[in-house]
């Protein structure tokens, strides 16, 4: 039930409507397993929000997971630099840019955030 809840976020995030993505996140979260996607979405989502305490709620249960994705750690460095510790956000960074098997995506999203830290 998390995956379905979680691909449908995935679905409405795509098309804009955070406001859909938030509840399926929310709802995948909440089943017995939930994935670390929606746990991290989550966390994002309130990191943007302002809300840190929550941000680091459900980027803890996402880091508990799995540890090394790379999705996670660019939520963990976003988290530090809105705590205003820009060089432990930039040392994350860093590392994903350089590791080899990460999705281009994830490589150009975490070069992005570091040039703007």
């Amino acid at each position: 039930r998390s995956f379905q809840l979680t691909l449908q976020g995935m679905a409405s995030e795509a098309k804009g409507d955070l406001a859909a993505a938030s509840q399926q996140y929310y709802e995948a979260s909440n089943t017995e397993s939930p994935t670390w996607i929606s746990l991290n979405s989550l966390a994002a989502m309130w990191l943007n929000s302002g809300n840190l305490a929550a941000c680091r709620t459900y980027l803890e249960l996402a880091e508990a997971k799995a540890p090394s994705t790379s999705e996670i750690q660019i939520t963990r460095a976003r988290y530090f630099a809105s705590k205003g510790d820009r060089e432990k956000a930039r040392a994350l960074l860093r590392q994903i840019v350089d590791v080899v098997g990460n999705f281009a995506r994830t490589r150009t999203l975490a070069e992005a955030l570091l040039k703007k830290m």
